[in-house]
């Protein structure tokens, strides 16, 4: 969201949230981005039970148009779990996914099941724009006896990299070319699920590519595992060069993750939601310093280059770190000890590691707005997993008169009298809990 930090859509960060029985448009220029999104609820674990969807911006030039063909509607692949409670009760009890589905569908323990089907003609290539957009699941995508190329990450072109499957974690895109050059039939796509790096261990064949004038049956096919298993972004190279080149950082921060009884903390503290967002605390004028939740705001002035260094290895790990506002170039990833600053990756939700790792990104301060950096396993998010990056208060409050709607979100929030507290918080094992949302906020007109 440039320079719009209040459509950015993050419950007490940039707006009050939207109260039951009320609605509000978001509006926002895209300018030059492009590219594979997705939108979803930022209250509470909401959209683990289904509120998100795709938002894929085309673009009438595309330079990666010369790999494909065709790229719709119909080439969208939203992967995600499937836990049969809802995500409150699912979480408090530690249940783990049941199943998986592609575009809302997929198998499940009770009969009969209908999966999503990409229809193809043979000798076209076809652009499939895969979304992870679940709060649990990382998943290791193939399709049967046909290779992949990558040519797209995180809404960022990279020059098209060959692969037979590719890992992807919570949040994370990737747009793949599907060259229909095999022989005419139908064929399984798989994705193996891992749940907090484990396994989990059920038929993977999860949706079918159909060619025209095959049968309409269910394929019989199977993967034959390749060696080019893309399990990071390390090697994919975008078509531009670095913005930073190897200039020396003007900020850099560490951030270290670690848990306590039932929350995770960085750098000591954890992400408690504040009873006024953040953003309408800047328009407000507080003092830069004080802004709420103490401890969970880090001040950053604007146009400079910060570099964050993540260590791995917390627990329940990897934990897929997504940052709002800013593309970020991985200068460092997973399993890597050296630091690319020639041609780094660059993508928006970058997976932590384990033990040893030590992650590191890098972003320009250009984009006012207190921007927030959280695990995209929503549950671990739920469980204190963020924080905010407030970019240029001063700035912020530059930009100008913001929209009434958005003013009005708090009021009508103030003045809902239920529904105001969502899900219980309680890791297993453990007697505590707590409730993240406090009723009430002040409205904003004082």
């Amino acid at each position: 969201m440039k320079r719009t930090a209040a459509q950015d859509g993050a419950a007490w960060i940039t707006q009050c949230p939207i109260g039951s029985g009320t609605n509000h448009t978001y509006r926002f220029n895209v300018g030059e981005q492009t590219g594979t999104y997705w939108y979803h609820s930022h209250v509470t674990t909401q959209y683990c039970d289904g509120l998100r969807g795709p938002l894929v911006i085309y673009d009438d030039e595309d330079p990666l148009k010369q790999f494909y063909d065709l790229d719709d509607e119909s080439t969208i692949l939203s992967l995600s779990e499937w836990i049969y409670e809802p995500s409150p009760t699912a979480f408090q009890w530690a249940k783990e996914p049941q199943s998986m589905t592609v575009n809302g569908l997929g198998r499940t323990f009770f009969g009969d099941h209908i999966l999503t089907r990409v229809d193809v003609v043979a000798g076209k290539r076809y652009r499939l724009r895969l979304i992870n957009a679940g709060c649990l699941a990382s998943f290791h995508f193939m399709i049967d006896r046909h290779p992949l190329t990558v040519i797209e990450m995180d809404g960022v072109a990279v020059k098209p990299h060959p692969v037979d499957s590719l890992w992807m974690h919570p949040g994370q895109r990737f747009s793949v070319v599907l060259n229909a050059n095999q022989t005419t039939g139908t064929y399984w796509i798989r994705a193996n699920l891992t749940w907090e790096g484990t396994y989990v261990n059920y038929d993977d064949s999860i949706a079918t590519v159909h060619y025209l004038g095959s049968p309409d049956t269910r394929p019989t096919t199977s993967f034959k595992s390749g060696t080019r298993i893309l399990k990071n972004e390390e090697g994919l190279t975008p078509w531009s060069k670095s913005e930073f080149s190897e200039q020396e950082a003007d900020i850099k921060i560490n951030l270290n993750i670690t848990a306590w009884e039932d929350m995770y903390l960085v750098n000591g503290r954890p992400f408690e939601t504040p009873k006024l967002p953040i953003l309408l605390q800047i328009m407000r004028g507080a003092d830069p310093n004080a802004l709420l939740p103490q401890g969970s705001v880090i001040m950053l002035p604007k146009n400079k280059l910060i570099e964050i260094s993540i260590p791995g290895g917390a627990p329940f790990g990897p934990h897929p770190m997504h940052l709002h506002g800013h593309s970020f170039e991985v200068v460092r990833g997973v399993n890597s000890t050296k630091y690319n600053y020639v041609n780094p990756p660059v993508r928006d939700v970058v997976s932590m590691g384990g033990a040893g790792d030590n992650v590191t990104i890098r972003f320009r301060t250009d984009n006012p707005g207190p921007w927030l950096l959280h695990c995209h396993i929503d549950f671990h998010f739920e469980g204190g997993l963020a924080i905010v990056f407030a970019e240029e208060p001063s700035d912020q409050r530059s930009l100008g008169e913001y929209p009434q709607e958005w003013k009005d979100l708090c009021t009508k929030w103030d003045h809902q009298k239920e529904g105001k507290r969502f899900s219980r918080l309680v890791w297993p094992g453990k007697e505590h809990s707590r409730f993240l949302y406090t009723p009430g906020t002040a409205p904003l007109d004082d």
